[in-house]
């Protein structure tokens, strides 16, 4: 015979804090246990309803049902024991198993068949092969399925279990009844369930943490802890505790029943919370602390610990509000202190203050100091005075310029081009006007224009030659250089010379602080006397005729005079009889008067230069055999002197041919005369006296002078 026996091997004490568990003993010979047997020997199968016998004392196999009315059903089952009495003992043990399984149907009204079914059929949570050994008490504790089985019944008010001994070819064993002082009992331990919604201030109070849960059914009393320290109990759904900290900290509830001997719930709801103070004062203040007027600045700090709004306060003239952690304030003129406190329903923290400077844009620099006149790819210091309150200056200068610098003093480079350096002072306020220097690009002097003016000279004699100043450089001199022999010094564009006996080149630079040009230059010679021809005569009375001569050089020096000169004996000089007519080169004409009448004359032509004279070959004159200049009654010429057609007309006497001569006895064209009047084209003539020739039939010749403008 076995017999089932469930305690708690739970020891129920702590420490720190305890609670009460209730037990629900059902125990032989009262009113929370029945049992029964199943009159079944060696499993014959089906079972009917009259084999169900209730009240039997001794059994091998059978069902237990206790009355757990007294247990609230929202109680916590937290452990049970079942036992059961051996009375009788098994000879062969190990071939037994007494079975314990749970029923779900009620033993005292379901059929045999029924109930046997239950009894037998998995699932067992107690199998037990040497129960059958030894006659005795067994018992069994704390069978997660058995308590979760109870947990279950709460509601039905009843927990019922069957019992069998399996692997049988006999009866081995029994059990004893409800009869006998040993009969099966179980001992529930129970308590009510932990509350739920615990909730606990988080700084939501100033003096303490409220904790508030759910009610909990059946109970009627609440016990507060903080963390294993009991701080009380309380009838009320809330606890306020005073000593809270100020950080975090765990509270538990746990449910009670003061009319069952302080019935505990075996769990708690916790939850954490804290109290609130005044916060502390706010960190550091994040901005600038120096700003311009008018400029718009954010500050902030972290946030503080359990404030809900802050109060900043700024300097005079500001403006800008906010009740966070930071503020957008715009600067006013005033320099001052910007400070901030952390505020919550307890208060207000110290103020956290930042002290902030404000300035201005800065005022235009002053006069830069540096040339206004450098050579291109020189480099050349300019500076300022410094500007009170700039941070940073910027230089500007011409295109193709190079330089860097933000201070008040720069090193630049000259480019190609002249213009203005400039300067600005800034600083985060924002940048002044610009302060101007201009400045001229110097480059070297370019190759000075052609020297001015002769290109031959006399030796000894003093001649000023001269270039058109350079205005392209500013040049500072000029260098002139002079052929071997020479004399003369200047240092400007025009120098005066006494040439030497050698020609050569005269050359000339122009110099400034860049550099020096390249020469200009022009050749020097030695002038020779002028060369000359002399020109037909033509008679004009017997004391008078018209002359003249071409001069076809200078020599290479100016004509100071010229003429022609005559003597009754051969090669006349200018110290003989002479005429002055002119300093130019070309044709000229001249008149020789005060001749005698069939006195023979040498003529020459003449001019002079600062070299000396230079004569044309002589001409052989004797009035006596001139050609008559023609008469007006004969032959009329008109217009003289002329530019363009010249007429002709024909009076008296026959001609045949006219000659065209130049002044230099040249013939240039021999026309047939046309009566009585003739038309000549003189536009294709130089200037100057050219001669007409009529010639008769008979050879005789007739002249007439024409001049050509």
């Amino acid at each position: 015979m076995k017999k089932f026996f469930l305690s708690s091997l739970i020891m129920l004490c702590f420490v720190t804090y305890s609670y009460t568990q209730q037990y629900l003993n059902c125990s032989p010979d009262n009113s929370n246990l029945w049992t029964g047997s199943v009159n079944k020997v060696l499993f014959s199968y089906p079972v009917t309803d009259d084999e169900l016998i209730v009240g039997n004392p001794f059994q091998n196999r059978g069902w237990a049902k206790f009355n757990i009315v007294g247990i609230p059903d929202n109680a916590t089952i937290d452990n049970a024991e079942i036992g059961l009495f051996v009375y009788q003992a098994s000879s062969t043990p190990s071939s037994h198993e007494l079975v314990l399984s749970s029923l779900y149907v009620d033993p005292e009204t379901s059929s045999g068949n029924t109930l046997w079914n239950s009894i037998v059929d998995p699932p067992d949570y107690l199998v037990e092969s040497s129960w059958g050994d030894v006659v005795g008490q067994k018992f069994r504790s704390n069978l997660t399925t058995m308590i979760n089985d109870i947990q279950s019944s709460l509601t039905r008010n009843w927990f019922a279990v069957g019992f069998y001994e399996r692997n049988e070819d006999a009866i081995a064993c029994y059990i004893i009844g409800h009869s006998n002082p040993n009969a099966p009992y179980l001992v529930i331990g129970f308590s009510l369930p932990a509350p739920t919604g615990v909730s606990a201030t988080d700084g939501t109070l100033c003096d303490n943490v409220r904790i508030t849960w759910n009610a909990v059914p059946n109970a009627d009393r609440y016990y507060i802890y903080k963390g294993t320290t009991s701080l009380g109990y309380t009838s009320n759904l809330y606890f306020d505790y005073s000593g809270a900290s100020t950080s975090p900290e765990e509270y538990r509830v746990y449910a009670a029943k003061s009319s069952i001997d302080n019935m505990f719930s075996s769990k708690y709801g916790s939850n954490t919370g804290y109290k609130k103070t005044i916060p502390s004062q706010p960190g550091t203040i994040t901005g600038l602390n120096t700003v311009c007027q008018g400029s718009s600045q954010t500050y902030s700090i972290s946030p503080v610990s359990g404030a809900t709004s802050y109060t900043w306060t700024l300097p005079a003239g500001w403006s800008g509000s906010s009740t966070t952690t930071s503020i957008v304030a715009t600067a006013g003129a005033n320099t001052g202190n910007i400070s901030v406190t952390a505020n919550n329903s307890c208060g207000s923290s110290s103020p956290k203050t930042l002290y902030v400077t404000v300035q201005g844009t800065p005022s235009r620099p002053g006069t830069i100091t540096g040339s206004t006149s450098v050579c291109q790819g020189t480099t050349n210091k300019y500076s300022i005075a410094s500007v009170p309150g700039a941070t940073t200056y910027t230089w500007s200068f011409p295109a193709g310029w190079s330089g860097s610098s933000t201070s008040t003093m720069i090193y630049i480079t000259a480019g190609t081009s002249s213009g203005n350096i400039s300067v600005t002072a800034g600083n985060s306020c924002g940048t002044s006007s610009a302060e101007i220097l201009a400045v001229k690009i110097i480059s070297t002097p370019s190759q000075p224009a052609s020297i001015c003016c002769l290109t031959a000279v006399c030796q000894g004699s003093s001649h000023t030659f001269s270039i058109e100043p350079v205005t392209d450089a500013d040049p500072t001199s000029y260098t002139w250089t002079l052929p071997s022999g020479w004399s003369g010094s200047s240092t400007s564009s025009s120098i005066t010379v006494t040439a030497g006996s050698n020609g050569g080149n005269i050359s000339v630079t122009a110099t400034n602080d860049c550099g020096t040009s390249t020469p200009s230059i022009k050749s020097i010679a030695i002038a020779s006397i002028p060369t000359i021809s002399t020109s037909s005569v033509i008679t004009i009375s017997s004391s008078s005729a018209t002359t003249g001569g071409n001069i076809t050089s200078n020599g290479g020096a100016e004509v100071t005079v010229s003429g022609v000169c005559w003597s009754t004996s051969p090669d006349p000089t200018i110290s003989d009889s002479k005429t002055t007519d002119g300093t130019t080169t070309g044709s000229f004409t001249s008149t020789i008067t005060g001749l005698i009448e069939n006195q023979t004359y040498y003529i020459r032509a003449y001019a002079t230069n600062c070299s000396g004279t230079g004569y044309g070959s002589p001409v052989v004159y004797n009035s006596s055999n001139a050609i008559e200049v023609i008469k007006s009654d004969e032959i009329s010429v008109y217009p003289n002197p002329v530019s363009g057609i010249l007429n002709i007309e024909y009076k008296n006497g026959i001609y045949t041919t006219i000659n065209i001569i130049n002044p230099q006895g040249v013939l240039l064209k021999t026309e047939k005369v046309v009566s009585p009047q003739q038309l000549l084209d003189f536009s294709k003539y130089e200037s100057g006296l050219y001669i007409l020739e009529f010639v008769k039939p008979g050879g005789e010749k007739e002249r007439a002078r024409v001049i050509k403008h």
